[in-house]
C-alpha cells in the first residue's frame, strides 16, 4: 500500500534513533499506559484503543484495549499515516478512504471502519507512534473528544519521557559507581581543586601516600602540602597553565601528615576555573636516582674498570677506568653484550664451566680472563660480575 512519506530518509533515520533511545519496544505492559488507553476508549466511546510505536518494519502496541494481537506490519498500520504530521489523523469511514479501503484490516466482515490517532511527539519533535481509537462502524469524534485524545497522547509521551529519564539516571548512577570504584582503587592521587586551590574531591590514595583521609584533605589548600621554600618556583608554571588550559607536568616535595617529605610527580590541567590533577609517589625512584648518582661518582673515580648492564645484559654505563684498561669507550660497548666486545678466555676448564653456567642462569660470578685490548695488547683481568635484583625478585641490573 503506497503511503506518501512527508519525512525524508534522514528525518526518518533520526526518528528511529529517537524511538530506540526510549528502549520501550517489546517491553511488558505497564499500568500507567493501560490506564490511559482505557480512558481514551471511554472518552471516545470506541471499543478499541491502542498506544502504538512505529519502528522500521512494524507497528507495536505498548498498550491495547479491545484487541488481542501485539503488532502489525508497518505497511498495514493506520498509525503510519498519523506520524506524517503533528495533527490528529481521523478516518470517518475507511471503506471510502482512497488509500485505506484496500487495507487487509478493512476488508473483513468486522473490519476497521473508523480510526482517529494523535501522534506521540517527543521533546525533539520526533513522532514515535500514536494514541489511537478504532471502531467497526463509521463515525466521527466530537471536538471535545479530539481535545481529550490530544491531551492523553501528550500524557503518554510524558510517561515515556519520564521513563527514559529514569533509565538514563539509573545508567548514570551505575556509571558513577563504577567510576568511583576506579577512582578510589587507583594507587595514584587524583583530585579536583577550585580556583582558590582548595581541594574539593580527592581519592583514597591520599591516605596511602600522605597519611590523610579524603575527608581530612578536602577543604585544605594545595599549598599546605608543598614544602614552603619550593612554592615560588611553581608560580610561573601555574600562571601559564591557567592561560593555556593545557596539561602540564611538575615535580613537588610534598609534606605528609607526619611531616615526612615525599617526592610526587604530577600531571595537571586547569579547566573551567578548576584544577584536575593526578600524582604518583616517586620518592623511592628519586632515592634510587640519587644513590645511583653517588655510586656513579664513586665508580668514575676508582681505578678498577666498572661496567653496568641492564636486565637484558646490555651495557648502559662504563667508567673511565674501563676505557683506560681495555681501550674501549662507552660508545664502543653501549647497547651491546659485553662478551661481544671483550672476548676473553677463562684461565682453565673449571673456570670456563663456572662462567658458562653463571651466564646461563644469570648468577653473580668471579673469574679471571685472558683477553686482548682494543689496541691489541694481551691482558689478564679479574672479573667480578654482580647481579642486582629488584624488590619483586626480577633482575634490575648487572654490574662488573
Amino acid at each position: 500500500m503506497g503511503i506518501k512519506q512527508e519525512n525524508s530518509f534522514d528525518t526518518e533515520s533520526k526518528r528511529l534513533n529517537a524511538l530506540n533511545s526510549y528502549d520501550v519496544l517489546d517491553t511488558l505492559p505497564e499500568k500507567e499506559y493501560d490506564a490511559i488507553a482505557r480512558l481514551a476508549s471511554y472518552i471516545c466511546q470506541a471499543p478499541i484503543a491502542l498506544i502504538t510505536l512505529i519502528d522500521g518494519e512494524k507497528q507495536w502496541f505498548k498498550s491495547k484495549v479491545g484487541l488481542e494481537i501485539n503488532e502489525t506490519p508497518r505497511a498495514d498500520a493506520f498509525c503510519n499515516y498519523t506520524i506524517q504530521s503533528d495533527h490528529i489523523f481521523e478516518v470517518p469511514d475507511a471503506l471510502v478512504h482512497e488509500e485505506l479501503k484496500t487495507n487487509p484490516f478493512v476488508n473483513t466482515a468486522d473490519g476497521i471502519r473508523f480510526y482517529a490517532g494523535a501522534p506521540l511527539i517527543d521533546p525533539d519533535g520526533h513522532r514515535l507512534g500514536s494514541l489511537c481509537v478504532v471502531d467497526r462502524k463509521p463515525r466521527q469524534l466530537t471536538d471535545e473528544q479530539r481535545d481529550a485524545l490530544r491531551t492523553l497522547a501528550d500524557e503518554v509521551m510524558s510517561h515515556l519521557t519520564l521513563r527514559k529519564q529514569k533509565r538514563d539516571l539509573e545508567k548514570s548512577l551505575d556509571l558513577h559507581k563504577e567510576f568511583s570504584k576506579l577512582f578510589n582503587s587507583s594507587s595514584e592521587i587524583h583530585f579536583i581543586a577550585g580556583a582558590d586551590s582548595n581541594i574539593e574531591t580527592i581519592n583514597n590514595a591520599v591516605f596511602n601516600i600522605l597519611g590523610y583521609t579524603p575527608e581530612q584533605a578536602i577543604g585544605k589548600s594545595l599549598w599546605e602540602f608543598v614544602v614552603g621554600k619550593n612554592r615560588e618556583q611553581y608560580v610561573p608554571m601555574i600562571e601559564q597553565a591557567v592561560k593555556s588550559q593545557k596539561p602540564f607536568e611538575l615535580e613537588t616535595e610534598t609534606v605528609t601528615r607526619t611531616g615526612e617529605v615525599k617526592h610526587l610527580s604530577w600531571t595537571a590541567i586547569n579547566s573551567g576555573g578548576k584544577w584536575y590533577a593526578s600524582g604518583r609517589d616517586t620518592t623511592f625512584q628519586q632515592k634510587l636516582i640519587e644513590e645511583t648518582r653517588q655510586l656513579s661518582l664513586v665508580a668514575s673515580k676508582i681505578k678498577n674498570g666498572v661496567v653496568i648492564s641492564n636486565a637484558d645484559d646490555k651495557v648502559v654505563w662504563a667508567n673511565d677506568a674501563f676505557e683506560h684498561i681495555t681501550g674501549y669507550t662507552l660508545q664502543d660497548v653501549e647497547g651491546k653484550f659485553l662478551g661481544e666486545v671483550l672476548q676473553g678466555k677463562p684461565k682453565d676448564d673449571d673456570a670456563e664451566r663456572t662462567l658458562i653456567e653463571a651466564r646461563e642462569k644469570k648468577h653473580s660470578y668471579e673469574v679471571e680472563l685472558s683477553m686482548v685490548s682494543k689496541d691489541g695488547r694481551p691482558l689478564w683481568i679479574a672479573v667480578t660480575n654482580s647481579v642486582i635484583y629488584a624488590a619483586n625478585g626480577a633482575i634490575e641490573s648487572i654490574s662488573g
